[in-house]
């Protein structure tokens, strides 16, 4: 009995856990960009590359606002600091549980750079 009882607590403390975030309920409704900022070559910084590719993770926060962001691959470490400065000016709409209520979601943002075509004579 006691056996039996112990598997029983066991299976009920593993259903009971906290979802990961990275597992999505697919009746949620995900967040959606209202805002995002312009993605100019900036010109402070140099590299060879002229296409530089960085992603970012985003938590969307109840209000639509990005937080907790970081990134995730770059292929330009140089572009870093801007990438994530600009990743914190997007706006989202929040995303919604099947419930109907606002929720924290995480989302990923792709930031590609591409430099300005150089004048050939």
């Amino acid at each position: 009995m006691g056996r039996s009882l112990s598997f029983l607590l066991a299976a009920l403390a593993v259903s009971a856990a906290p979802r990961a975030l990275s597992q999505v309920d697919p009746f949620m409704k995900p967040p959606t960009v209202t805002f995002a900022p312009d993605r100019t070559w900036p010109d402070n910084i140099s590299t060879s590359d002229d296409t530089v590719k960085v992603w970012c993770y985003v938590e969307v926060d109840t209000l639509g606002n990005p937080v907790h962001v970081r990134i995730m691959k770059s292929n330009e470490k140089a572009f870093n600091r801007y990438a994530l400065k600009l990743a914190k000016l997007y706006h989202f709409t929040p995303g919604e549980s099947p419930t109907g209520q606002k929720i924290p979601v995480p989302v990923s943002i792709s930031l590609f750079f591409y430099r300005p075509l150089r004048n050939m004579k």
